[in-house]
């Protein structure tokens, strides 16, 4: 299973580099670093990784789902206005 993951570099001139693997939750979107030796959550429904936020939360929402139910309301909402409703 892909991850959809990334690489961050973070470098200062007074420090030396920060790498990490940088990993995006499918529930929110949000960019997280994974640790060196770390397993990001997963969520237990959908098997892809979560930030610790929506682990915590304990439910499943991946936000390809959530933004397909909203654009499907907002079609509904289109037509009734349209006719009028």
């Amino acid at each position: 299973m892909a991850l959809h993951k990334g690489y961050v570099v973070i470098t200062d001139p007074d420090a030396s580099a920060f790498e990490r693997d940088a990993i995006t939750c499918c529930h929110c979107n949000r960019v997280f670093l994974q640790m060196p030796l770390d397993i990001p959550p997963w969520c237990r429904k959908c098997q892809k990784p979560v930030c610790e936020t929506c682990h915590q939360h304990g439910r499943c929402r991946p936000l390809e789902k959530w933004l397909e139910r909203v654009e499907a309301q907002d079609r509904k909402e289109a037509f009734r206005r349209s006719l009028g409703l």
